[in-house]
């Protein structure tokens, strides 16, 4: 089962079993039920239900649906962490469960911080249901490639793009009565469809069954006649199997699957005669062949302890029927464990299935990276559009370092423009390997850097095009810029298109580290999430400071890595821990001091943001220099002069060196404290005690305003600038700091 939202879906079934609510089972006696009865059973299958508005206790006991209490979260994205030493990233959480009220999870953590996740973020899986689509992918996929749980995740949200849908079809088509859906985010248990939430991990006896074929000896043929056709002529049939031995023949059936198997009885005459005089060894692996879901030791050893001979096209054929999948019961109580554990594994081969068909491709273009790297690489990921119409198709990792001892291997960066020149594609072309290393699409329409080999990249700068204040959407990137070690602040090599005020994002990896791959999500059109792996492999990689603001778009400018942002208040998305959905945030402009003197801040505001007679937004700032120089963001031509605004100017003290220390940002008033609330006035407290405003405070009085303050409380910090939001109007400020620091969230002060 798995949640997300409002709706509910499953990891192993079209729908998985009961909400907890409805899991949670109290036993009962006959007549505690017959004496308890209430309207709420009034319109249930049974009276003597085991569960609230469950299945009949006499056919599924507690035992039996114990399982599904064991659940835990697949989350919809990887991690997201700012910090700057972050543990490998996880897509499972801890066991946890679902509490009656409310859509979240409380994951139970062992060393005992528990934490609440929203159901938007992840999707609730069982345990059981877990486990049997690893085995599935152990024994049809691949033994050596283990089961990616990211892979997995992104077929889930793939298929959950409409909202009004609140199962996932995975080719099933719900025929199971009680499988359809959810109302309520609760299961609808119907009679006679119990065998649907049974254990699938019980402690299976198959003795009767095997004792029971060892007492049928009747051997069991394949009837494989069939009309035989005369050729003469050129067009005589030649049997090339036909020189095969007989007993070779046998082997090689006992090795192929029965569709396989059956294949080859209709093309070889003499594999069809071979058929017909098979031997037991051949039933013996169809039981493991076409019947995966038995575990196979467990009845392999209890095959084992049975004295007499086992004849295995009769317990081949028992095996079948007992876990056939019934529809409904129909009063049979046996074995319905087996048959929930093949229903459950048919599902988890439609997920692989789907899984192979979407990653298949990609994997192979993405090249082989070693698995000790894949172990030491960190991940920082951000959104590039915020459009929920535009869906990626596939995500990859692409690693060009993909090996910890061959840390010198690229050769060349090729980017790939689609129609509209932005970049669908990215390909890594490194020494010795014959094919380059692909993420995204090809095009026809390429651009290629030469890389030196000792060349250590440190981040990318991304850039979403020029920036236009009436533009709302920014859906693509159309220029790749390479970070390296010797050219930390500006790209040392540039593909695409740029101008000197592109909307910008700059992703870097943590202090002392060197990016080796890339990642992120992509369609054919656009490439939807980019983001960067990076480990630690080169001692020689300085720290420079670099702020991990990496999902913040800049306009124009951005700061240099020996900079570091305080939080930008007013605005959630440009921080936020762990999970979660990837935000994008509102463009921002970045003032830079420049350790020179500030004279004056001018700020501008937009007549029609509100009514005549109510506080104003303001739509952007001028700040002056005693060197004659200006700082500009946002609109500076907008209105100047509103009477309920004189303190539109503020002055600073150039002969004392006066400095902001702090800064107070005043948002209306808003009883939901959303984030959304307008800004109306700032305060600057300088370094000689003063405190400066800019904007709207009069009128209604301070108290009528919700408070955020920020500042340079660790001795020896320096304001060098300023971080404005800006959609139109000012919708967030922040400061920036000269020296690097650990950004801590409690500093944030609500007054």
């Amino acid at each position: 089962m798995a949640t997300i939202g409002t709706h509910t879906m499953t990891v192993a079934t079209v729908a998985q079993v009961t909400q907890m609510k409805a899991m949670k089972v109290k036993t009962r006696s006959h007549e505690e039920n017959s004496n308890s009865r209430t309207d709420d059973f009034e319109d249930k299958h049974d009276e003597f239900c085991r569960s609230r508005s469950g299945y009949d206790g006499t056919i599924l006991h507690w035992d039996q649906i114990e399982w599904l209490d064991h659940t835990r979260m697949v989350f919809a994205h990887l991690p997201v962490f700012d910090d700057p030493d972050p543990e490998d990233p996880s897509m499972i959480s801890c066991p946890g469960y679902a509490p009656e009220a409310g859509d979240v999870f409380l994951e139970l953590a062992p060393e005992g911080t528990n934490e609440l996740i929203h159901s938007g973020q992840a999707y609730l899986v069982h345990d059981a249901c877990l486990d049997i689509l690893r085995i599935a992918h152990k024994k049809t996929v691949s033994r050596k490639r283990p089961f990616s749980i990211r892979e997995f995740s992104f077929e889930m949200s793939s298929r959950v793009r409409d909202f009004e849908e609140p199962v996932i079809r995975w080719g099933d088509d719900g025929n199971y009565g009680g499988t359809g859906r959810f109302q309520d985010q609760e299961w609808d248990p119907r009679p006679g469809f119990e065998w649907l939430v049974a254990d699938p991990f019980p402690d299976f006896d198959f003795a009767s069954l095997i004792s029971a074929s060892s007492r049928n000896q009747t051997t069991t043929t394949l009837n494989l006649h069939s009309k035989q056709q005369s050729l003469s002529g050129p067009n005589v049939y030649t049997d090339g199997f036909q020189c095969l031995p007989h007993d070779i023949r046998l082997i090689i059936l006992d090795f192929l699957p029965s569709p396989s198997a059956m294949n080859l009885f209709i093309a070889s005459p003499s594999f069809r005669y071979t058929g017909q005089n098979v031997t037991g060894s051949f039933w013996k692996s169809r039981i493991f062949l076409d019947m995966p879901w038995y575990e196979e030791d467990t009845l392999r050893n209890q095959i084992k302890q049975e004295k007499k001979s086992v004849q295995y096209s009769h317990l081949f054929h028992l095996l079948k029927h007992v876990s056939a999948l019934p529809g409904r019961n129909d009063g049979a109580t046996d074995y319905l464990q087996i048959k929930n554990r093949h229903r459950i594994w048919l599902n988890c081969q439609r997920i692989l299935g789907a899984i192979e068909r979407r990653f298949a491709q990609t994997r192979k273009e993405s090249g082989r990276v070693r698995t000790q790297m894949k172990n030491l690489a960190k991940y920082r990921l951000a959104p590039i559009s915020r459009e929920t119409s535009i869906v990626p198709e596939a995500f990859s990792d692409v690693y060009f370092i993909p090996s910890v001892d061959r840390p010198e291997e690229l050769h060349t960066i090729t980017a790939h423009f689609g129609i509209d020149g932005c970049i669908i594609g990215i390909e890594f072309a490194l020494y010795g390997e014959e094919s380059s290393r692909l993420f995204g699409n090809r095009s026809t329409s390429t651009e290629s850097v030469t890389i030196n080999p000792e060349t250590v990249i440190t981040g990318f700068l991304i850039s979403q095009g020029p920036f236009q204040s009436d533009k709302e959407k920014y859906c693509s990137i159309y220029g790749l810029g390479i970070l390296t070690q010797d050219s930390p602040k500006e790209p040392k090599h540039r593909l695409g298109k740029w101008t000197d005020l592109d909307l910008v994002q700059i992703i870097r990896a943590v202090d002392g580290m060197q990016v080796v791959g890339i990642t992120g999500e992509y369609n054919r059109e656009n490439i939807t999430t980019f983001g960067i792996m990076f480990t630690h492999l080169h001692s020689m990689v300085y720290q420079i400071g670099a702020n991990p603001y990496y999902h913040t778009r800049w306009i124009g400018r951005y700061p240099p890595p020996e900079y570091s942002l305080g939080n930008r208040l007013g605005d959630l998305s440009v921080r936020f821990h762990g999970q979660g959905p990837l935000r994008v945030g509102a463009p921002v402009f970045f003032l830079d001091f420049a350790e020179r003197q500030i004279t004056s801040i001018q700020a501008h505001y937009f007549s029609e943001s509100l009514a005549a007679t109510g506080p104003k937004e303001f739509s952007g700032f001028t700040i002056n220099f005693t060197d004659g120089s200006k700082e500009v963001a946002g609109v500076e031509n907008g209105e100047q002069d509103h009477h309920e605004c004189s303190n539109h100017t503020i002055d600073f003290q150039t002969d004392e060196q006066e400095r902001i220390k702090m800064m107070n940002l005043l948002f209306g008033s808003d009883e939901s404290q959303n984030y959304t609330s307008k800004l109306h006035a700032v305060q600057f407290r300088t370094s000689l005690g003063r405190m400066l405003t800019l904007g709207h405070i009069e009128v209604f009085g301070t108290e009528n305003y919700r408070h955020l303050s920020h500042g340079d409380w660790i001795r020896g910090n320096v304001v060098s600038g300023l971080q404005i939001g800006w959609k139109n109007v000012v919708t967030s400020m922040g400061l920036v700091f000269s020296k690097p620091r650990p950004v801590d969230t409690r500093r944030d002060i609500w007054v």
